[in-house]
């Protein structure tokens, strides 16, 4: 068995913003409750951009105010994974965002150092595919195959927060889009 991780330390972020709402910098308790099912994409932003540069990032609050203003979230959409992809790189990352077709892209992503941003159905549970917003950082491989993803999985509710859990390869595979956004250390 073998663990691919390009960074050691990948601090985790909930999106449980009403919870802890003036830790996260929000002004009030009604905007941290509005946006806490909304913030999957600024978890995973904040997560990658401490874990490459090693500093500290904005506060959820503001760094949900920067993107929404630079429209990386829309209301009736949900997050522009390309916008995010700029964000990233604006910040000093080098990145895109892709289609992929296979878990095997995202172990060679990994192995050249890439956190990736993955869209999944919440929680592995249901039929969907897309909706929410994950970060892979990391793998398990056994005989060259991957068994397992590692990953930081925010939510606004505590019973899908999941913090370095390995997610089996195939329930993996059930739950995602195939869309991606990969960002590391320029």
């Amino acid at each position: 068995m073998a663990i691919i991780k390009p960074y050691i330390n990948v601090p985790f972020y909930s999106q449980r913003n009403s919870h802890m709402w003036q830790e996260m910098g929000f002004p009030d308790k009604e905007t941290a409750a509005y946006w806490e099912e909304r913030t999957c994409g600024v978890a995973c932003i904040k997560m990658i951009l401490e874990a490459a540069t090693q500093k500290s990032a904005d506060n959820m609050y503001n760094l949900t105010q920067d993107l929404y203003q630079r429209e990386a979230f829309l209301p009736k959409v949900g997050w522009i994974h390309q916008k995010l992809a700029d964000y990233g790189i604006e910040k000093g990352l080098k990145g895109f965002r892709k289609n992929i077709k296979t878990s095997s892209e995202i172990i060679e992503l990994l192995q050249d150092g890439y956190l990736i941003i993955v869209s999944i159905g919440v929680g592995f549970e249901d039929n969907k595919k897309s909706g929410h917003l994950i970060l892979v950082h990391g793998a398990v491989t056994e005989n060259n195959q991957c068994t397992h993803l590692i990953v930081h999985h925010p939510s606004c509710r505590e019973n899908y927060e999941y913090v370095d859990r390995k997610i089996p390869i195939n329930l993996f595979t059930e739950h995602f889009s195939g869309n991606i956004i990969a960002l590391k250390k320029d």
